[in-house]
């Protein structure tokens, strides 16, 4: 006896999807067209002079913030200290399928000059560096929750360089709106539907 398997047809219907596209949020759904813009992220890791001193208990997370502003980590490796240095407007990625490798002279100048100023115990030229893009709101807040004009559809966007540190509680909400329909946290201020500025026209066309 044969047996014979007929595929009727590979469509699959969810009550609710979570959308979370990081910087290519914009492609992806209307509400994200004109507010989540994608930009480009450079980090640099550090050799210390003494790496006791930025072990986990002798070195906290950090943020810095005023003239200059930094943030960073306690050694993961035991070997480098990762210290990332916002730049004035990180460049606008138009094209996220081709993002621009190359960490040119100035920007290393400026880490150099910002590491040496501030981290004394830091050889400042970064021994790694890594690119990446994120997608920036026009109020430094992701979209979070239900899509407008599409509730079955979850967004969770425009992190604007925070996605990876509020990972666990992001996971939390969404998992609360997939299971429970709400939650009992107030994220009612990361609402996509929420009066957000969009981005102005020349920032989200290429020159």
């Amino acid at each position: 006896m044969r047996r014979v398997g007929l595929l009727v047809h590979d469509e699959r219907r969810d009550g609710l999807v979570v959308v979370a596209p990081g910087a290519r949020a914009r492609d992806v759904h209307p509400a994200a067209r004109a507010t989540v813009l994608p930009r480009r992220l450079v980090q640099g890791w550090y050799l210390p002079d003494d790496v006791r001193a930025y072990a986990p208990g002798a070195f906290p997370v950090f943020d810095r913030v005023g003239d200059v502003t930094a943030y960073g980590f306690p050694t993961v490796d035991g070997a480098t200290v990762k210290i990332g240095i916002y730049t004035a407007g990180h460049p606008v990625v138009h094209d996220t399928d081709h993002v621009p490798l190359t960490v040119g002279r100035g920007l290393l100048d400026h880490f150099h000059a910002t590491v040496s100023r501030f981290f004394p115990g830091l050889h400042p030229d970064p021994v790694a560096t890594t690119v990446g893009v994120e997608g920036y709101t026009t109020d430094g807040q992701p979209l979070l929750g239900p899509a407008p004009g599409t509730p079955r559809i979850l967004l969770a966007c425009g992190f604007s360089g925070a996605g990876f540190k509020f990972a666990p509680a992001i996971g939390d909400v969404l998992a609360d709106l997939v299971d429970e329909g709400g939650t009992a946290r107030d994220v009612r201020f990361l609402a996509p539907d929420r009066p957000l500025a969009p981005w102005p026209p020349e920032a989200l066309t290429p020159a």
